[in-house]
């Protein structure tokens, strides 16, 4: 809980494993042609991996101004930063329309709070992909539906959907 009274709580931040995050962006077929925001991005590491591995632009949201620091240093470490960006703030008031794929770590119910954001502002053929929790209601959008463990062997589900 990030304690502000200006902005929606989403998810508390853990990080998602590397192995999961490279998996996330496979199955999402993402390529130097899409732009990816990650809501809730916390240290930055699917945008930065999406820049790196792909060669994609990214856009890192979060509510926590330490964590968009660390982001803009990862990202700077990795050489991308010129690809990636990170912005602070509450992302259920931020743009996405220019999103050809989203990543989601966060609650349930914050994927149903966002659930109509993601319907009104992106465009016909963006990806959303989401880790371990389902998007309600878009059964028919799913592209994709994987279970995995990470290198400590903890159970992953990634869900990809089509807009």
């Amino acid at each position: 809980s990030h304690s502000r009274t200006d902005a929606q709580d989403l998810a508390p931040f853990v990080t998602t494993p590397m192995a999961v995050v490279e998996k996330m962006l496979e199955l999402a077929q993402v390529s130097h042609n899409d732009l990816i925001y990650d809501i809730g991005s916390g240290d930055g590491r699917i945008v930065i991996t999406a820049a790196v591995l792909y060669g994609a632009r990214g856009v890192g949201i979060d509510i926590d101004p330490e964590n968009v620091k660390e982001s803009q240093s990862n990202a700077k470490k990795a050489g991308v930063s010129k690809q990636v960006k990170f912005l602070l703030g509450d992302a259920t008031k931020m743009d996405i329309s220019e999103a050809s794929v989203v990543t989601l770590y966060l609650l349930p119910e914050s994927n149903a709070l966002l659930k109509p954001k993601l319907e009104r502002e992106l465009k016909d053929g963006a990806r959303v992909v989401s880790h371990n929790y389902s998007m309600p209601g878009w059964e028919d959008r799913e592209l994709a539906f994987v279970e995995m463990k990470d290198d400590a062997g903890k159970e992953h589900s990634i869900y990809v959907y089509k807009k």
